[in-house]
């Protein structure tokens, strides 16, 4: 009875009853049960041991052993409630987890098998190898079988991607991982791990690809250049048809090369006031410039600029960024059709300007008639056809003047003037 007082009341009853049954039957016995030490704490015991029989068959005494368990049971609860822990965790986050046994030879399955198969739990974990081999995509199916076959005969970690084939017959992509549990003696004996449904992240990753895809087919077809710059207006990323248009490497000309030393040095104020207006200016975000820059092999070439100005949370400048586009075909072009204008023109003031002398030597030659004679009236005659004469010469001498200049519409006023005077 002293004894018992020290056992927990929830297990007195128990040892009461296990006592009385191996003192009646004299057997072995084997007893757990919570053993309250002098300090008041509770450990875990079991008591193992047999019962002595006399000559009689009446047990004369009893020997055997008591060891404290408390270590050990305390760390059977915890892994317990870690488990526990764990399955509930793989279950709200969508994760199947799967947990098997080699003595046994069977797997335990917890977590959330409808929610990625579609089967109820009772169905899952009746399948066999060949539902999972009927159930895996056809195009996955011989590298996942070899998968598993190296998990269970290497006894290492896996960690592979595959479709399957839920129950309303759709597939989606799931990601498995596992390890094996080995014991003090390096020996596997369990083998533990999750599988989860990663179909959103496939085809998030597979719309990326294909976005990156056509980013990269658009860029190696791009015939200008993309680029971002610091709030300095410094390079930090070019790509394009960069060598092609300065005949420097992109590499060069973010590590080794300033970019404003390429510049044609009478066009760099420009580009540099055109800077400073969308760096300073708050409602100014886009730009455009036409520019020339020399390249490596010291042509000249003209690039169409189109940039904007990228804010930061403070509304400050973060980086700018745009395309470069090289017009030196476009610029010759206008360049020489704006040549053909002007000699179109000085042409057409040549010809005028002879047509006039031509007027004028008529009305000089129509004059002579009335030169050597003495009337009044043919003298007044004479005058008129004096003052036409000049009015044709003066208003020859402007075209004269149109056709030895540079071809505009202006008229150098100064030396026209010394000419007709």
């Amino acid at each position: 009875n002293s004894w018992m007082e020290y056992v927990h009341p929830e297990d007195r009853y128990k040892l009461w009853i296990n006592n009385e049954n191996h003192m009646k039957n004299g057997v072995n016995f084997h007893l757990e049960y919570r053993f309250r030490k002098k300090n008041g704490d509770y450990v875990y015991v079991m008591e193992d041991g047999t019962e002595i029989l006399d000559s009689s068959s009446s047990i004369s005494r009893a020997i055997g052993v008591v060891k404290d368990l408390t270590q050990q049971k305390l760390s059977g609860k915890s892994l317990q409630e870690s488990e526990e822990r764990y399955r509930t965790a793989a279950e709200q986050t969508g994760q199947l987890v799967f947990d098997f046994r080699l003595d046994t030879l069977k797997a335990e399955w917890a977590g959330a098998i409808r929610e990625i198969t579609g089967y109820s739990p009772e169905e899952f974990k009746i399948f066999d190898d060949s539902f999972w081999t009927e159930h895996l995509h056809p195009e996955d199916r011989a590298e996942m079988i070899k998968s598993i076959k190296n998990f269970f005969r290497k006894k290492a970690r896996i960690q592979a991607e595959f479709r399957f084939r839920k129950k309303d017959g759709k597939y989606i992509y799931v990601e498995i991982r596992g390890v094996w549990l080995k014991d003090d003696e390096g020996k596997a004996y369990r083998a533990i791990g999750v599988m989860k449904d990663i179909t959103e992240w496939k085809c998030t990753l597979e719309k990326v690809e294909v976005s990156e895809k056509k980013y990269r087919s658009f860029i190696q077809n791009f015939q200008g250049i993309a680029f971002q710059a610091d709030k300095n207006f410094i390079p930090v990323f070019m790509h394009g048809a960069v060598e092609e248009i300065t005949g420097y490497t992109e590499k060069e000309l973010m590590s080794g090369v300033n970019w404003k030393d390429i510049f044609l040095p009478d066009d760099l104020p420009l580009i540099l006031k055109e800077e400073e207006k969308i760096r300073d200016s708050p409602y100014k975000n886009y730009g455009k410039i036409e520019f020339r820059i020399i390249r490596r092999d010291g042509k000249i070439r003209w690039l169409h600029e189109i940039y904007q100005k990228v804010l930061g949370k403070d509304g400050k400048p973060k980086y700018y960024q745009g395309t470069l586009y090289d017009i030196t075909e476009r610029k010759e072009t206008e360049e020489f059709l704006a040549n053909i204008k002007i000699a179109r023109q000085r042409e057409i003031h040549h010809r005028i300007k002879n047509n006039l002398q031509v007027i004028s030597s008529l009305l000089s030659l129509q004059a002579e008639k009335f030169n050597n004679r003495e009337c009044v009236k043919d003298s007044e005659v004479l005058e008129a056809f004096r003052e036409s004469q000049d009015r044709v010469i003066s208003i020859a001498l402007i075209h004269e003047e149109f056709h030895e200049g540079e071809g505009t519409e202006k008229l150098n006023f100064s030396p026209y003037l010394k000419k007709l005077i």
